[in-house]
């Protein structure tokens, strides 16, 4: 969808040469919002009415804030507008299902989550004086439409992406082929890696009550490293096209599986939802708390007492979120959210019991072991996570957790779930393990991909080059036929 269509790609190098012959910076974006909104339209069709609202609230939220300075009156209907709305579409449209008995259907646009989040971050900034109002109208429209990251983000700042749009382009050649390096490694995560290992990990969990618990724990770390390499992919080619213009969208990953603890990993993987929550949940609820709280109740509980239960308790509402922002289902609560504030909660308390441990059995916390087991356990607590991601039901990811604990390594030579696969899917299979071993193995010694493909012999660089293409394209013929509309990126749902 989107990027994996060719003709997006025909028609965004038609515009190029356009986007760079014109010296306006505001035609230039114009020229860039309206191709914007035409490819969201063609994907989104009637429900681009919902993004359409979106734009003109806060568009109006921002005017009314600047021109009305001290009108408090004026403020709460802007407040109304530009957070009360917005915010409103979003609990209808996604979350109705926890309003309400009987679910209502409705059409949830593309990217709901992604713009909305963006747009009500913009509107608190205007208010919190973090950033001033965007006054031209097709910067504001880009703002929230820029099709490179507004299906699937990043979930970006005004005081960023708009400063972006402000900037003078000119045709800059080494960041355009740095571009289309960088968006050839994310098509190969995502349409050799991902797209081919989900074939196995899909068919190990239908078959998942017939399988050992060793072959289950096996496929959730596959499906971690697929995950990774359609969103981190799907980040690759948005950056990646978004440099194409000139324009440099903020980073979504930062090495994530480097992470010692749940905390660091979120502060790499989905940077941006992250730092989103931080900001706008996470210290202002802290804030409401210690400025609403009785002192005399914080005297009576203890300060130091009172600062840990209204941090927990601000967690606890943050992972919510975070959880909860995936999806309008118990799952992503779970995965996504609770398991992640549970076990940071649970580690700020037995704090003063794990360093008596490792006092005790003299554990060099400096030393290398220790942060390998370190990044290890993290994997796995966010493996166990993204069982309730993947899997359709709460129930259904208990089952699988159960089986891995109480039937490891019964039927250990199961393999009933290959055989039953047709020729093509097992073609699949081998692609995808073949170019996660590539991954992997240029993920862990740090190859850049740029300077190993960018050899001086002009003979081999092209063969790099026509390898690495053809090897995608093969891959993407074998999935779909060449229709880009049929595969979607997993983030694109939200």
């Amino acid at each position: 969808m989107v990027f994996l269509n060719p003709i997006f790609w025909m028609i965004l190098l038609v515009i190029l040469p356009i986007y760079y012959s014109v010296k306006s910076i505001n035609v230039k974006n114009a020229i860039l919002a309206i191709f914007s909104i035409f490819w969201y339209i063609r994907y989104a069709e009637w429900s681009s009415l919902y993004l359409f609202t979106t734009i003109v609230t806060t568009w109006v939220y921002g005017y009314l804030y600047e021109k009305y300075k001290n009108s408090k009156t004026v403020h709460a209907f802007a407040w109304f507008l530009g957070i009360g709305i917005n915010l409103g579409i979003l609990l209808v449209l996604k979350y109705n299902s926890l309003l309400v008995t009987d679910k209502l259907t409705f059409w949830v646009p593309l990217g709901l989550s992604f713009y909305t989040f963006q747009a009500l971050g913009y509107c608190i900034d205007i208010r919190n004086g973090n950033c001033e109002r965007e006054k031209n109208i097709w910067n504001h429209i880009l703002f929230l439409c820029f099709i490179p990251q507004m299906v699937t983000g990043p979930i970006s700042r005004k005081t960023q992406l708009g400063g972006e749009f402000l900037k003078g382009k000119r045709f800059d050649y080494e960041m355009v082929i740095a571009s289309l390096y960088r968006m050839t490694w994310g098509f190969f995560k995502k349409i050799v890696v991902a797209n081919n290992l989900g074939v196995l990990v899909s068919a190990i969990y239908v078959n998942y009550d017939s399988v050992s618990g060793v072959l289950l724990a096996i496929n959730a770390m596959l499906y971690v490293v697929q995950l990774f390499c359609d969103f981190s992919g799907c980040m690759d080619i948005a950056i990646g096209a978004a440099g194409l213009f000139g324009i440099e969208v903020v980073e979504n990953f930062n090495k994530p599986f480097m992470a010692k603890n749940v905390s660091e990993l979120w502060r790499r993987w989905h940077i941006t939802l992250g730092t989103w929550a931080r900001d706008y949940v996470f210290y202002p609820i802290l804030l409401f708390v210690n400025r609403k709280t009785p002192k005399s109740f914080v005297k009576k509980l203890g300060k130091k007492k009172f600062k840990k239960l209204s941090t927990y308790m601000a967690l606890i509402i943050l992972w919510s979120i975070v959880g909860l922002w995936h999806g309008a289902d118990f799952k992503y609560w779970i995965g996504n959210g609770m398991l992640y504030a549970v076990i940071i909660i649970l580690g700020e308390i037995l704090t003063p019991v794990f360093n008596r441990i490792i006092k005790l059995l003299k554990i060099d916390t400096e030393s290398k072991p220790y942060e390998y087991f370190q990044r290890t356990r993290t994997f796995l607590i966010f493996c166990i996570g993204n069982i309730f991601f993947n899997l359709t039901s709460v129930e259904m990811a208990f089952n699988v957790l159960s089986r891995i604990v109480t039937n490891f390594v019964s039927n250990i030579s199961n393999y009933a779930f290959y055989s039953s696969m047709l020729g093509n899917e097992k073609l699949k299979v081998i692609i995808g393990l073949v170019g996660m071993a590539i991954f992997l193995l240029l993920s862990v010694f740090e190859v850049d991909i740029k300077d190993k493909m960018r050899v001086k012999n002009v003979i081999f660089r092209w063969l790099n080059y026509a390898g690495v293409v053809i090897v995608i394209f093969l891959s993407f013929i074998l999935q779909n036929g060449g229709y880009g509309d049929s595969l979607n990126f997993i983030y694109m749902q939200f």
